[in-house]
């Protein structure tokens, strides 16, 4: 039996076809449109309007995708995953594919919050994908509760943040929506980080049978900062002598 994709018939429900249709003719009304002949705040707005108008349309598709999932529409195609059919039916690369089947799958998992966002233009793709990574990062054993303000604390800071920034922000949310969780989380997380420096520790002196050593390393913070006052006075250059 073959397992080469068979493209499934290119039908769309009568009301989703209407709104494609209806939004496809808009795009082409803007598209014609002299931009040169706008005035410089019409210019402006219409770029963040059409920025907005973008990620909405990524949420429908977010969503149709999603939808698609739950169908088991890609392995009933003779796709491996949800991810090979993104890729062959929308032509983009594994990355592309990856991140709109992360933002589905999460979104129709439960994190209505981002979804919600993501469909109102609140939240861009790339954010959707940095507060469901972060929201999906946290401990298995973290309450529901707790995991639903996280969500909605990085979906708020959205209008402020870019998504690397929020992912960042993501990677210590618990510290914000449950400061005694997070707090020993993250000495947790500290401690396990200084356990493996000290395993990863080492020193190496080689010499180069000229007068001198090399040396190469790696070392604790701690060792270090030791290391480095016992060894800067014997490294500091030599003060030049009129020969």
């Amino acid at each position: 039996m073959s397992t080469a994709l068979q493209k499934p018939p290119a039908t769309v429900p009568a009301g989703l076809n209407a709104a494609l249709s209806g939004l496809s003719a808009a795009l082409d009304e803007g598209q014609a449109t002299e931009l040169w002949q706008l005035p410089d705040r019409e210019l402006a707005a219409g770029a963040v309007a059409c920025a907005r108008l973008v990620s909405r349309t990524q949420a429908l598709l977010v969503r149709l995708l999603g939808e698609v999932d739950a169908r088991d529409l890609p392995l009933r195609s003779g796709a491996c995953s949800t991810t090979a059919w993104t890729r062959h039916e929308l032509n983009t690369t594994p990355r592309e594919a990856r991140t709109l089947a992360g933002v589905a799958t999460a979104v129709r998992s439960g994190m209505t919050a981002t979804g919600t966002a993501f469909a109102a233009g609140d939240v861009s793709l790339s954010q959707a994908v940095a507060i469901t990574g972060a929201v999906g990062e946290l401990p298995e054993d973290i309450p529901a509760d707790i995991r639903e303000q996280a969500e909605t604390e990085l979906v708020g800071y959205a209008d402020r943040f870019d998504a690397q920034q929020l992912a960042r922000l993501g990677a210590h949310i618990l510290t914000v929506v449950a400061p005694e969780i997070g707090e020993a989380r993250d000495a947790e997380a500290l401690e396990r980080q200084e356990r493996q420096a000290r395993r990863r520790r080492e020193l190496f002196f080689t010499a180069d049978g000229h007068g001198s050593v090399h040396v190469r390393g790696r070392l604790t913070d701690e060792a270090a900062a030791i290391v480095r006052a016992a060894l800067d006075p014997l490294a500091a250059p030599l003060p030049r002598t009129a020969d």
